[in-house]
């Protein structure tokens, strides 16, 4: 799954923050990595490693409704498997059921409660 999110930065630049699970780790079964930049600037990244499905989505929730609360907006979005859906909807709380149907993302998951809270927060 890749997200990423963009802002106007106070100077007019574009700021970019992605959230992917595309990088393995070697000592851990689930790894997210966040990266971030500045318009054309060199990308930064941050590898965190999970041993469970839902810690990782515990921290890409709180990352994105972070992001979204700072004035971030979703950019794009894209998912190649359900994988952490169900650690998604265990993480949201809402007990495997969706809470709002999704736009994007094909899906009941992650990504569409990432667009719900962007949608609650009046932010995009």
């Amino acid at each position: 799954m890749i997200v990423t999110l963009y802002k106007t930065g106070k100077d007019g630049r574009i700021l970019y923050y992605t959230v992917h699970d595309r990088q393995a780790g070697l000592t851990s079964p689930y790894a997210l990595t966040l990266a971030w930049r500045t318009g054309n600037g060199r990308e930064r990244e941050r590898l965190h490693l999970f041993e469970s499905l839902a810690e990782m989505d515990k921290m890409i929730k709180t990352t994105l409704a972070k992001r979204f609360k700072d004035g971030y907006r979703l950019l794009y979005s894209w998912s190649r498997d359900a994988r952490w859906s169900d650690g998604a909807e265990t993480a949201f709380g809402t007990g495997g059921r969706s809470a709002a149907p999704a736009r994007r993302s094909g899906g009941s998951g992650l990504l569409a409660r990432a667009e719900e809270a962007q949608r609650r927060l009046a932010i995009g």
